[in-house]
């Protein structure tokens, strides 16, 4: 991964892409902060056009690294770069195949990100009511305010922002279809909205909000 470089235009009727060098060293705060460079083939039509999915995995990306924030494969990419596949599929063999709660969806063996992680309602329950609880056997206190803090600049915020405007596709699923209005910006956990009320949201029985952009409060069931 980063070999080529960051694709700025794609030559139809040679079949060809046109790459510029990043050289900036990519680190782990921009890989959980999606800002890394990278972006998922099917949001972008210049990576659509490219070769198969490993050639597309080794791209840099569409945007300069930790200058804009897009939604990409790079967690993935961190987890196993420093290991072999067989070694990285036999640490990560799943320890409860058997149980009710598991899952993978489409019966995949592999994934490249975007997968989700299944668990029972009560076992969903119990993890969230512990991070929102700030249960120090789950996380220290310093630990838990860097994980809801804001980790965006001004640039990479207003790229986000930017981003999710850019079709109606990029604003229903990246945005949650939440109002354009709505400042967005990112913490390690997910989008957060800035000075936003989410009692009109009902996605879930906890919602996201920041009037200072970092706090995650469950609400109370509506009665």
């Amino acid at each position: 991964m980063g070999k080529y470089g960051v694709i700025t235009s794609f030559d139809d009727d040679k079949s060809s892409a046109t790459f510029a060098p990043d050289s900036t060293h990519i680190n782990l705060r921009m890989l959980l902060s999606h800002t890394p460079g990278h972006e998922y083939d099917w949001l972008n039509g210049l990576l659509g056009k490219l070769w198969d999915i490993a050639q597309r995995g080794a791209l840099d990306g569409t945007y300069d690294r930790a200058q804009a924030r897009y939604t990409s494969r790079a967690h993935a990419w961190n987890r196993c770069r420093n290991g072999r596949h067989e070694q990285v599929r036999s640490e990560w063999e799943p320890p409860a195949m058997g149980a009710s709660d598991y899952d993978i969806m489409f019966g995949a063996t592999d994934c490249i990100g975007g997968g989700d992680v299944y668990r029972s309602t009560k076992g969903y329950y119990t993890f969230l009511s512990a991070v929102l609880g700030r249960d120090p056997k789950l996380l220290t206190s310093r630990s838990h305010d860097e994980l809801f803090r804001p980790q965006l600049n001004k640039e990479c915020e207003q790229a986000l922002n930017d981003y999710v405007a850019l079709s109606p596709a990029h604003t229903n699923f990246l945005g949650q279809r939440i109002p354009s209005s709505v400042r967005k910006t990112w913490h390690l956990r997910n989008n957060i909205f800035v000075n936003f009320d989410p009692l009109c949201i009902h996605r879930s029985k906890h919602c996201m909000k920041s009037s200072r952009g970092k706090c995650l409060k469950r609400r109370r069931e509506l009665g």
